[in-house]
C-alpha cells in the first residue's frame, strides 16, 4: 500500500511573472520541488494575498 503523499503525483499550477507578465506553467512535485519559474514568496497587502514568481528571462537579468 502506498502512503498518501507517495500516491499524489505532480501538479500543474499557472501563475504570471511579476516583472513582465508572461504566463508561467509551474510543475510541483511531491518532494516539494518545482520547475517552470522562480518563486520568491507570498505577498500580502491587507486582504489581498499573492505570490511572487518570475520567469527565467526576468530572473536572469
Amino acid at each position: 500500500m502506498k502512503k498518501v503523499s507517495e500516491a499524489k503525483s505532480k501538479e500543474i499550477i499557472r501563475r504570471n511573472c511579476a516583472v513582465c507578465g508572461e504566463k508561467l506553467v509551474i510543475t510541483t512535485y511531491p518532494d516539494r520541488t518545482y520547475s517552470g519559474g522562480h518563486y520568491f514568496g507570498k505577498l500580502s497587502a491587507g486582504k489581498i494575498k499573492s505570490e511572487y514568481w518570475e520567469c527565467d528571462d526576468c530572473f536572469n537579468e
